[in-house]
């Protein structure tokens, strides 16, 4: 019993060693999935689990691809045009809401 919480409590430093690492770097995403492919380390090296380390690893490159294609939307930048109606229609919004709503009141 003493082996099992020793290895639970090795696992759990482990964990938390990781996720220290995770949050010091700069870009997270991409860190996070480093760390799933290097996870995967260890099924790609079982000589019966080939094939699902394949898929798995195909997965983490969607996933990459997905966070390069969200990383390049954040970082385009808002056209002058839309912020000015934005502003413009939060600004109508917030005079016209007070008068619409004493008007409903009995």
């Amino acid at each position: 019993a003493s082996d099992a919480s020793s290895s639970s409590s090795s696992s759990s430093e482990d964990n938390e060693e990781a996720l220290a690492e995770l949050a010091s770097c700069e870009n997270l995403p991409y860190a996070v999935c480093f760390a799933l492919s290097a996870a995967l380390e260890s099924v790609r090296r079982a000589p019966a689990q080939s094939l699902l380390w394949w898929q798995m690893e195909a997965l983490v490159l969607d996933l990459q691809d997905c966070v390069g294609e969200t990383e390049a939307i954040a970082s385009t930048p808002v056209p002058l045009s839309y912020s000015k109606h934005t502003s413009r229609l939060l600004s109508l919004w917030t005079f016209a809401a007070p008068l619409v709503m004493v008007a409903s009141l009995p």
